[in-house]
């Protein structure tokens, strides 16, 4: 209820003329008096907290007295600053940088980045970050051409909707972006690739799910080639692995600002 009372309070201001600056300064007041709330509530946020765990034998893996910073460092053994965002576009400029009209939830934080190339990079980059025996982070639109329930499998021939239906759905990947019926819904793990002899694309991926072991073979899926390059969007892969090119465009390309909504900022 206050958050909409300070809503109608800025528009008000606004419509009665006072400047963008000052109903920013309102906004801070405002946030102010929301945080009190907050802590009237539920008490004042903790400087320190534990985070208790167990591994898979039973043995404490928690992290004790530690506040958000020393948690990263002591938890997260990599730099992510080491680390870039590709993704496969086709709507947009491959070679080129991307990012996402206010996509971040920290204020004057560093901005979402991606670097947008060709879907044939992008399997490309992953397969040698296994082959230096590195899982690789996606995203993907799992919910495509899927099965996810019992047997976790992700393939184009999965389906047979013409026999059933009659029809055909002839909606590239492009096209399935802009009228938003593709785009990143879900985030998991490669750990694992399939190639045939003197083929360098595999054909198939293994992929690590975090949705238990009840379902897929123990929690791990498949995924087929065709399905990657249809329905995969984003890879994360470490910059030591980009050629010449795409590590200058990633360092010195200026972004395309991508609008709030687009299926690019989806992925959670």
């Amino acid at each position: 209820m206050k958050l909409r009372d300070f809503a109608a309070e800025l528009r008000r201001q606004y419509h009665q003329g006072v400047k963008i600056d000052e109903l920013r300064k309102a906004k801070l007041k405002m946030v102010e008096i929301y945080h009190r709330i907050l802590t009237i509530f539920l008490g004042s946020p903790p400087t320190q907290f534990d985070f208790e765990a167990h591994d898979k034998d039973e043995k404490f893996a928690g992290v004790l007295n530690c506040t958000p910073l020393s948690f990263a460092r002591e938890v997260i053994p990599i730099d992510l600053n080491d680390y870039v965002s590709m993704v496969n576009d086709p709507r947009n400029d491959y070679e080129a940088t991307l990012t996402v009209d206010r996509l971040g939830n920290v204020v004057e934080g560093k901005a979402i980045r991606y670097l947008n190339l060709p879907i044939e990079h992008l399997w490309k980059y992953a397969k040698a970050q296994l082959d230096a025996d590195l899982p690789v982070w996606f995203g993907c639109d799992c919910d495509a051409d899927s099965e996810l329930d019992r047997y976790g499998i992700y393939s184009k021939k999965l389906y047979s909707m013409e026999a059933v239906f009659g029809t055909t759905f002839n909606m590239n990947k492009k096209e399935r972006m802009e009228y938003q019926n593709g785009s990143m819904t879900h985030a998991m793990v490669f750990t694992g690739y399939n190639a045939l002899p003197g083929d360098p694309k595999p054909t198939k991926w293994k992929v690590e799910n975090s949705w238990g072991k009840k379902r897929g073979e123990a929690g791990y899926d498949i995924m087929t080639a065709d399905w990657f390059d249809e329905h995969m969007y984003q890879v994360v892969i470490l910059k030591k692995l980009l050629s010449p090119t795409h590590a200058r465009i990633w360092e010195q390309g200026e972004p395309i600002i991508l609008p709030v909504w687009d299926p690019m900022g989806n992925c959670l």
